[in-house]
């Protein structure tokens, strides 16, 4: 497995996710889309668990990780993977530093989009686009409503990360939590990622705290090695 496709760019995930707690129980499409574009450009930082699993012809089992990630505007992470994968994801915005398995590390340069798009895989552009505030940008195909959540399939496009994509899915509640991105690929693949334990956080959480600390340390390193 390519293991830095697996997992990165996760940018603005908590935003899609706590975007408009209403209690609208009878939120239509519409007003879900309304409702993500306004609330997504209010959360500055925010911390989020998830499980991503991956079902593949290549595999005799289902790839597992359990997920953490801390998000801070503009571009500043930590995302840590433990499962099937082991890594940690640091990102300033300017640089990605991966550990593999706590001890092999590699910095990466982000110099715009294109070198952006060699560590993205479909459900990260897809996350970062919706928390941006563009959940427009994808077309949606249909939608069904089910109890308490709006399950809508978008047209991806035909961009780069794209290409090996077949069908998508998005699924938030009727109070716009994002719970669920289902990717199906053309190869037969799917990647489902169930989102939880969403945590708003402040510039002076610990969380927060922690991440400036670990960035300036990857930081202080790289220099020392130039």
């Amino acid at each position: 497995m390519n293991r830095i496709k697996f997992f990165v760019v996760l940018a603005p995930l908590f935003i899609a996710a706590c975007a408009a707690k209403t209690a609208a129980i009878d939120m239509d499409l519409e007003t879900l889309l309304q409702d993500v574009e306004k609330k997504a450009y209010v959360i500055r930082g925010f911390r989020v668990e998830f499980v991503k699993t991956r079902i593949s012809g290549a595999f005799s089992h289902k790839i597992s990780v359990n997920g953490s990630l801390v998000f801070q505007k503009p571009g500043r992470f930590c995302l840590s993977l433990a499962g099937d994968v082991n890594v940690e994801v640091l990102s300033n915005g300017e640089h990605i530093t991966l550990i593999h398995d706590r001890k092999d590390r590699e910095t990466f340069r982000l110099g715009g989009d294109r070198d952006l798009s060699r560590f993205a895989d479909p459900l990260m552009v897809l996350i970062s686009s919706i928390g941006d505030g563009g959940l427009r940008r994808f077309p949606v195909v249909g939608h069904v409503r089910q109890d308490d959540e709006i399950i809508m399939e978008v047209a991806p496009g035909n961009e780069n990360h794209f290409q090996r994509t077949e069908r998508v899915f998005l699924c938030f509640s009727v109070l716009g939590e994002l719970r669920k991105i289902r990717i199906l690929f053309k190869d037969g693949n799917v990647d489902e990622t169930v989102f939880d334990s969403w945590s708003v956080l402040a510039a002076n959480d610990p969380e927060i705290l922690d991440l400036d600390a670990r960035l300036k340390s990857i930081s202080e390193i790289s220099d020392a090695g130039t």
